[in-house]
């Protein structure tokens, strides 16, 4: 992914990075949703399925980390 972030024209870049906030706040919203939804199965006696719903939520988290940054560095290395 690191090489095709080299080979795209600074009005490309700037398009990826606004792609990629869009989809970040879309994650940041699933994973509060997942959240939520795990706290009420753990008040209403969810047992397993709280865990598997936290699980999950860590994993969108840390699938989705690092992608802004990753645009926004080589914004910051051309200096655009």
């Amino acid at each position: 992914m690191e090489n095709k972030l080299h080979e795209l024209t600074n009005q490309e870049l700037d398009t990826e990075l606004k792609k990629r906030k869009q989809s970040q706040l879309i994650v940041a919203t699933m994973i509060g949703f997942l959240v939520g939804c795990a706290v009420w199965s753990a008040t209403h006696k969810g047992g397993f399925v709280t865990f598997f719903i936290l699980a999950f939520a860590l994993y969108l988290g840390k699938k989705n980390h690092g992608k802004v940054e990753e645009v926004t560095n080589e914004i910051n290395a051309r200096k655009v």
